[in-house]
């Protein structure tokens, strides 16, 4: 995807021929780590956590009782996963991860994506039943990698 000055400033990622001049792409701001990991390593290697989780909102804030409506709530927590070994639960919103404020799943997966890597000890700032924790966790990698 390119502007008028023929500088690329996005991917293309899908489109549609249903619907007339609809498509979607990433910023190039998304994509550059990715790209850079490509050029390294022939592939794009995320930090896992091992985790089933949905963005926080106001109204499943509001279905869950939970009293913020940022932040991004663990539905699952895989077995054996480094989320599991950390002590992550079920319930959890995550808040933070290392020094990036996590306000939906988005930053979290950009996070996980471009900041980290398997292996990183990655501090969780989490909310546990109205309570602020900080678990250290050591990312894994995904078992679909």
């Amino acid at each position: 995807l390119v502007n008028m000055q023929g500088e690329v400033v996005g991917v293309n990622t899908l489109g549609t021929t249903q619907a007339q001049g609809i498509g979607f792409a990433i910023s190039i701001d998304s994509a550059k780590p990715i790209i850079a990991q490509l050029r390294q390593n022939g592939k794009v290697t995320r930090g896992y956590l091992g985790i089933g989780a949905i963005s926080l909102t106001a109204p499943v804030a509001a279905q869950y009782g939970i009293s913020r409506d940022t932040g991004v709530l663990i539905g699952q927590v895989q077995p054996g996963s480094p989320a599991a070994t950390a002590g992550l639960q079920q319930g959890d919103v995550i808040i933070g991860l290392g020094s990036v404020n996590v306000q939906s799943m988005q930053d979290l997966q950009q996070a996980l994506t471009t900041q980290f890597k398997p292996g990183d000890q990655v501090a969780v700032k989490i909310d546990r039943n109205g309570t602020t924790q900080t678990v250290n966790v050591t990312l894994g990698t995904s078992p679909s990698q």
